[in-house]
């Protein structure tokens, strides 16, 4: 159910062109092409939006609260193979909720 329900969440505040992927069980990825000039503030304003989504959703927090935490990484500069972007968003992660 909190799977599904941050999903639905991730969905709806992405564009239609952007993909949303499972990189394990409990984490998400997403690919953003064309975010910009300011991709931290695209990825910022993304996990603000989610996080206050979730927040205000009391389906998904009873009786646990969730915790979420968003890492960015632009490539090619973070890296240039799937791992080492994913270990790039790693250490760029905010952890919100």
């Amino acid at each position: 159910r909190v799977i599904m329900g941050v999903a639905e969440a991730l969905r709806g505040k992405l564009r239609d062109f952007d993909v949303l992927g499972r990189s394990s069980p409990s984490r998400f990825t997403i690919l953003l092409p064309e975010p910009g000039h300011a991709p931290d503030q695209r990825v910022a304003e993304l996990a603000r939006s989610v996080a206050d989504e979730i927040s205000k959703n009391e389906r998904l927090n009873d009786p646990v609260r969730i915790a979420l935490a968003f890492g960015y990484a632009v490539y090619p500069g973070d890296g240039s193979s799937r791992n080492e972007l994913l270990d790039a968003a790693e250490v760029a992660r905010i952890r919100l909720v």
